[in-house]
C-alpha cells in the first residue's frame, strides 16, 4: 500500500518526493500510468483504478475465422519473425502516420456544449465520485475525434470514449440511443408529404387505434333527465344498511 500511495502521490503533485535517513530530495515527475492486470487476481484500490483515464477490456475471440487468423499470424512469426515484421511495417507506418495527423488536429477539435452536458451527464449516471471522468471522456472524445480527422466531436464519439474512461470504474456502461431519425429529416420527410396524400389502408394484421375501432358511444338522454329530475325533486333512495333509523338513502340513479 505504502508504494500505491507514493505512485498517487507523485502522479497527482506532478513531484516525486524521497524522505530516507538523512536523505531529503524531491524532483519533478511526469509520467503516465500503463499496466495490465487480471481481475481473477484480485481488484486493485479505487484510488488507483481512478488514475487511470481510460481502460480496455481483453475478451478471448469466440469467432473461428478471427481465433483461425491469430493462429495463422502466430505460426507466420514463429517461422520467420524478420519476414513478418518486414510484411507488417507498412501497416504500422501507416498507423503512426495517423496518430501524427491525429496529434497536429487535436488542438482545432471542437467540443460543442450540447455534448460537453452529455459527457457530464453520463458521469453522474454512472454514479462516479469526483469529476475526473467528466474531464477524461471529454479529451477522449476529441482525440476519437481527431483520429479520424473530424474538427468536431460527434455523440458517437462521446458514448465511445465513455465506454473506455468508465470500463474500470462500473459495470453499468452507458448504452447509445438507437438510430432514430433526426429532426432535420423528420422535416424533409413532412415537406416531402402532399396534402392530399391519404395514408394506405392498415393491413388486418396490424392494430388499429381504440379511435378507429369504436364508434362515438350513444347518448342515452332519458336516462340523464331521470337522474336530473330526481336530484332535483330530493326523490329519497333505497339505502343498503338495514342498521340505520333512518330509511332515507342517497339517489344515485
Amino acid at each position: 500500500d505504502h508504494l500505491v500511495d507514493v505512485i498517487l502521490d507523485a502522479a497527482a503533485m506532478g513531484v516525486n518526493r524521497i524522505e530516507r535517513e538523512g536523505i531529503s530530495h524531491e524532483h519533478p515527475a511526469s509520467f503516465i500510468l500503463i499496466g495490465t492486470m487480471n481481475p481473477e487476481e484480485g481488484e486493485l484500490r479505487p484510488q488507483l483504478l481512478d488514475r487511470f483515464g481510460i481502460s480496455a477490456k481483453i475478451k478471448t475471440e469466440t469467432e473461428v475465422p478471427i481465433r483461425k487468423e491469430i493462429v495463422c499470424r502466430r505460426l507466420e512469426w514463429e517461422e520467420e519473425k524478420q519476414g513478418f515484421a518486414d510484411n507488417w511495417r507498412p501497416k504500422e507506418i501507416s498507423i503512426g502516420e495517423s496518430i501524427e495527423k491525429a496529434k497536429q488536429l487535436l488542438p482545432k477539435v471542437n467540443l460543442s456544449e450540447k455534448y460537453l452536458e452529455l459527457a457530464i451527464s453520463l458521469a453522474l449516471q454512472a454514479n462516479i465520485e469526483g469529476h475526473r471522468v467528466d474531464i477524461i471522456i471529454c479529451k477522449t472524445a476529441k482525440t476519437l475525434a481527431a483520429l479520424s480527422g473530424r474538427q468536431e466531436v460527434n455523440e458517437a464519439d462521446i458514448y465511445r470514449a465513455a465506454e473506455y474512461a468508465l470500463n474500470h470504474r462500473t459495470n453499468s456502461l452507458p448504452t447509445p440511443p438507437s438510430n432514430k431519425p433526426t429532426d432535420d429529416q423528420k422535416k424533409n420527410t413532412t415537406e416531402n408529404e402532399t396534402p392530399n396524400e391519404t395514408p394506405s389502408p392498415q393491413s388486418g394484421n396490424q392494430s388499429q387505434s381504440f379511435q378507429a375501432e369504436q364508434p362515438p358511444a350513444a347518448q342515452n338522454l332519458e336516462t340523464l333527465d331521470i337522474i336530473t329530475n330526481a336530484s332535483q325533486n330530493n326523490i329519497t333512495g333505497k339505502t343498503l344498511d338495514r342498521k340505520q333509523k333512518i330509511r332515507r338513502g342517497k339517489v344515485i340513479g
